[in-house]
């Protein structure tokens, strides 16, 4: 719907300031009323809002036509890109890490809640997109909530249209699916899921097709995370499952409040977890991409003129549709002395011990356990957070047929007895009329 420019403001002076995030509404949608309403709407909400959480819009108005925003510029990456960097190298962030981000979210999360209009009166605004696509990390360990595009509030232009979701399918509250009315327990549901989903390593509701995602999101069946991963925090499960509630009244009443648990859950580690714990781990991950986009920043900011080609094009969208319940496993283990500081070694399958009680069968889990750990991975290694257990190599079943046919040569097989067959009848009829 808009492209994203590297852009600053010529003063009259003949000064420049910024750099800013230049928002700006793509050509073929500007023409659309509805978009264009939407795009202004967004400007409407969230040029209001100043929180370090929360991305701050400086300015918003339309040149030729063309709406745009004003931000401020963000150097880092999305939740989403973490978990996958983390994925591609067999690790997961530690909990308490995860922890800490996701209470920085809930802390912007609040603060766009409790938006009021000029006029003091509550604009009652709910995010309706919170993935990990829409927080975002900045290199330097801040977090902020981003694209306020569907929010919903009070003093909106467009209104959304009965039988109309919106927000990304797998990420929807309960109420969104039946078309009850909305309100900010919705934003902190979606929050939940995407905490599950990062801290599990797995996708909670994504389904097979839309409909199957929509009928999860109904039923709302969230299994239970310690049996699903050996030695996840009882006390982080607390906190997620009542943020997944079925019912909106049994979840936290204010992100606020989700926000103090997740930070006592902090400190009840005995951790020292803030900024730069969160900027060491996008150091670690992200090293080459933050240098390329200094690079790029650089140069940018130097060259007048002709523009640079663009940095990166943004497919997390693309990724986060795509993306099956149960995540590809990791491509390979590329800490080769075990996961640097802020990690974990790879979720683990439900065993019995896991399940509660000592004896107890575990609790079936909704999902495909997933594939067996080599066994030179001893179970005390990963619990001082040892080296990722690499995926151990399907093993091969022999058919039980010595010889196997493959299409073409079963075509050839075919034409040949046909051929032959021809022949037959041809030699037969030369026979028969001498």
């Amino acid at each position: 719907m808009a492209s994203v420019f590297l852009a600053f403001k010529e003063l009259p002076s003949g000064e420049r300031t910024g750099p800013f995030a230049l928002k700006v509404i793509r050509e073929e949608f500007a023409q659309n009323l509805e978009f264009a309403t939407m795009f202004a709407d967004e400007a409407k909400v969230s040029i209001g809002m100043r929180h370090p959480n929360v991305v701050r819009v400086e300015e918003s108005g339309a040149v030729e036509g063309r709406l745009f925003l004003a931000m401020e510029v963000l150097r880092g990456q999305s939740v989403w890109q973490v978990w996958q960097a983390c994925r591609e190298r067999g690790v997961r962030l530690r909990y308490d890490l995860a922890a800490w981000i996701f209470a920085r979210a809930a802390d912007g999360l609040h603060h766009a809640h409790e938006t009021r209009a000029e006029d003091g009166t509550p604009l009652d605004l709910v995010h309706r997109d919170v993935n990990q696509s829409n927080l975002f990390v900045t290199y330097e360990g801040d977090v902020k909530v981003i694209d306020f595009g569907l929010a919903k509030a009070a003093n909106r232009v467009s209104q959304t249209a009965a039988g109309v979701v919106k927000g990304k399918l797998s990420y929807l509250a309960p109420e969104q699916v039946s078309g009850t009315k909305l309100d900010r327990r919705a934003d902190i549901f979606a929050l939940g899921v995407a905490l599950w989903e990062v801290t599990v390593d797995r996708r909670l509701f994504k389904g097979r097709d839309d409909i199957d995602t929509l009928l999860r999101v109904h039923q709302c069946h969230v299994p239970d995370a310690t049996t699903l991963v050996d030695g996840y925090p009882p006390a982080l499960w607390a906190i997620v499952s009542k943020c997944l509630a079925k019912d909106a009244n049994d979840r936290y009443a204010t992100a606020q409040t989700l926000a103090t648990d997740l930070d006592l859950f902090v400190r009840e580690t005995g951790a020292a977890v803030g900024r730069d714990s969160v900027a060491e781990i996008m150091a670690s991950l992200f090293e080459e991409e933050r240098h390329r986009a200094d690079e790029w920043y650089q140069r940018s900011t130097q060259q007048r003129g002709t523009p640079l080609p663009p940095l990166r094009t943004e497919t997390t969208a693309l990724l986060m549709h795509n993306m099956p319940s149960m995540p590809p496993p990791p491509k390979v283990d590329l800490w080769t002395s075990g996961p640097p500081k802020g990690f974990e070694g790879r979720a683990l399958p439900a065993t019995e011990s896991s399940a509660g009680m000592p004896g107890a069968p575990a609790k079936e889990p909704s999902f495909e356990p997933p594939p067996p750990v080599e066994a030179d991975v001893s179970p005390e290694e990963l619990a001082l957070g040892g080296a990722a257990p690499r995926l151990a190599s399907p093993v091969t079943k022999r058919s039980k047929f010595p010889l196997s046919i493959g299409k073409f040569q079963l075509f050839v097989l075919v034409s040949l007895v046909a051929v032959l067959v021809i022949a037959a009848i041809f030699v037969i009829r030369v026979l028969r009329s001498s």
